[in-house]
């Protein structure tokens, strides 16, 4: 994992108790409130609110901060100097919220946390607010690895951000099927592409784009056969642009008027699944590349 990110919460923004002063030395050398980190019901219930800041030397490095804006989330995230920012969906939210709610269970927090032999000038703060629920941490001149739940929030962020660095394994075996669509919500029509398998080892590639129906114009649809060399080619292309690593699920509800898109690929020892509803992959080569490479193949 990379540099930790983190983000400020005021004790008054969840309207939790005055951090105690009184402390006592942890097992780790640390010191600590006396105050639990987590007050509420045993299931904290919806998240609404999360934040985590981390200070060095006055000034924040690192940021993550989610809300729920009136039924949907916006996430923003800045991490190595880098600002990110998207809306999350329902699943995405459904997972943070039990990941989080879990750790609240197993791990026994305190509010405020210390240490005189870190680095001068560290602080960082996290806190969430749920329906039944607050969470506050202070933390100074501590690491922020040190805790499980700053590591669990940070790899979340990466991976909705796809800034992981760790590779999902590649289906093995022999493409069986490609395939690729892409409509609007307003006109519903738009590109289509099918690559099957044949049973005499190669492959039949349809291209079908109806976009045009609304407008009284004709669909446009196009079938060739190929050879067994078509399923190798596209399947170094997926290879390439890492398309095992694309997430299930793609989703900005904040614009209602866009496109949808799906992808779906199937070996002989595994699928490739992934949709979205204008939002896409970052590094979305594995698909451009792939629709390239039809087109340039319909052409020949």
């Amino acid at each position: 994992m990379n540099k930790t990110t983190t983000t400020m919460l005021t004790a008054a923004m969840f309207a939790m108790a005055t951090v105690c002063s009184g402390q006592q030395t942890s097992t780790k050398g640390m010191k600590y409130g006396s105050e639990k980190a987590y007050s509420g019901s045993e299931s904290p219930g919806q998240l609404s609110e999360l934040r985590l800041t981390v200070i060095e030397n006055g000034e924040e490095s690192d940021i993550a901060e989610i809300k729920d804006l009136h039924g949907f989330y916006e996430i923003k995230y800045k991490h190595d100097g880098k600002a990110y920012n998207k809306t999350l969906g329902a699943r995405d939210i459904e997972l943070l919220n039990y990941m989080l709610t879990d750790i609240y269970k197993r791990e026994d927090y305190y509010q405020d946390y210390h240490s005189k032999k870190g680095p001068k000038g560290l602080e960082w703060h996290l806190g969430t607010k749920h329906k039944d629920g607050v969470f506050l941490l202070n933390v100074s001149r501590i690491a922020p690895q040190e805790f499980l739940i700053v590591s669990a929030v940070t790899s979340f962020c990466n991976n909705i951000f796809e800034l992981t660095t760790y590779d999902k394994p590649f289906p093995t075996g022999k493409l069986l099927e490609f395939s690729y669509s892409c409509k609007g919500t307003m006109l519903p029509g738009g590109p289509e592409w099918t690559v099957r398998a044949t049973a005499d080892g190669g492959y039949s590639v349809t291209y079908l784009n109806d976009s045009g129906n609304r407008d009284g114009k004709a669909t446009v649809e196009k079938s060739r056969q190929f050879k067994a060399k078509v399923g190798d080619d596209l399947t170094e292309i997926l290879k390439a642009g890492k398309a095992q690593n694309y997430k299930d699920d793609y989703l900005n509800p904040g614009i209602t008027d866009g496109s949808r898109w799906s992808l779906n690929v199937k070996f002989e020892g595994g699928t490739i699944k992934s949709r979205g509803y204008m939002d896409g992959p970052r590094d979305s080569s594995a698909i451009n590349n792939s629709l390239d490479y039809l087109e340039n193949l319909m052409k020949e």
